[in-house]
Parts: structure tokens; sequence; C-alpha cells
């Protein structure tokens, strides 16, 4: 019975967490200022280098879907998702296009200027990554737990932006060490940051992904 119990509890434990952040609203300028001395790396950074695991649990499916590979941001220019498992493929975004390549061939390219929703979440995902409080702030109600680990909650204002999540939760220290998302179809995707690298310099060959 204790067992059964126990069980139950830690299947519990992320929604009575989520519950109780989400209780908790704040301002870009509170959330800023008390993770200010967290962040002080990143400010100097010209962007960031790691490794993913995201497992995507869709409504009604047991199982969920995982994917891992390397991530890198650089700050001004986009963001570079290199999936290396189940299958090989590269996903890249920026303030003006998306690119999708597979194989060594584009298999999609969409311009944010003519796709309005694509501009507001390629704005959402830079100001994840570079922890632009104000940004997120225009397009969200934040929500912030204080902590040696803190959690910060995103509840999107814009409609375009609620097709691609209800709402967002973000757990770190030093720099942010997972992402989940959450979608009005019951979706919920949890992404997973690990060996994060703080980039002093980009090189001509990591800014290349990013050109036009």
């Amino acid at each position: 019975m204790r067992a059964a119990a126990c069980a139950v509890l830690l299947c519990l434990a992320p929604a009575l967490q989520a519950a109780e952040l989400f209780s908790q609203p704040a301002t870009p300028e509170v959330v800023a200022r008390e993770l200010r001395a967290n962040f002080q790396e990143l400010q100097g950074a010209h962007g960031l280098r790691g490794h993913f695991t995201q497992r995507k649990q869709l409504a009604g499916i047991a199982r969920p879907l995982t994917s891992g590979g390397e991530f890198l941001f650089v700050r001004g220019r986009g963001i570079l998702w290199h999936t290396t498992a189940p299958f090989d493929s590269e996903f890249v975004l920026t303030a003006r296009q998306m690119v999708v390549t597979e194989s060594g061939s584009v298999a999609l390219r969409m311009q944010t200027a003519e796709h309005p929703a694509l501009r507001l979440v390629s704005d959402l995902f830079l100001a994840l990554f570079a922890l632009d409080f104000d940004a997120l702030g225009r397009h969200f109600d934040l929500f912030f737990a204080p902590g040696k680990a803190w959690r910060i909650g995103l509840v999107p204002r814009d409609p375009a932006l609620r097709t691609v999540a209800t709402r967002i939760e973000l757990t770190g220290k030093n720099v942010v060490s997972s992402v989940v998302l959450e979608d009005a179809h019951g979706d919920r995707t949890e992404i997973v940051l690990d060996g994060v690298q703080h980039l002093k310099t980009v090189t001509a060959a990591e800014s290349g992904h990013f050109a036009p």
C-alpha cells in the first residue's frame, strides 16, 4: 500500500509543482533582478552550445517520442538544433526564416515576414535562450518560483503563440536546464539541456549556420 501511495505521489509531483509555480505571478523586472547574479556569464557571452534530449508525450500514446542531439545559440543570429538520433536533421531558426535540412538537403524553408505566427515563435525561442525577460514579458504572463533551482512559468497572451503552447516552464540554476511545453491538445514536450557552454567568441563556421 505504501509503495502504491509513493508511486501516485511521484506521478502527481510534476503537476503539483506546476500548479504551485503558476500561482506566483511576477514581472520581468522582478525575475531579472532575482536572477541577475545567476546569469552574469550569459550576459557577457556571444552564445551557448550544448546537448539536448527531447521527449514528446502525445495525448493517448503511452510511449514518448524521444530524440537527441546538439544545439547552438548565437546571440543576434539564431538557433541551430542538430538532431542526431533517431535520425539526422537540422533545424535553424532566425528572425528572418526557419530552415529544416534532412540528409543534407533543404526540406523546408519559411520566411517569418510571410508567416506572422512563425515570427512570434522565432521571437519566443530567441528570447528564451537569451533569457530576455523584457521581450518575454511583452508576449507572456510571467510566473516565478525562486530558489537555488529556480522555475519560470510563461502563459502566452497572443492566440498565435497559444497554438504552439498553452504554457511553458523553465527550470535551471546558472543556465536553463529544462524547458517544458504543454499545448491545448494535451501534448507535453520536455527538453533537457546538458553540457551547456558559454561561448566567449563565435567562429565563422558557427555564424555561417545562420547565413540568409
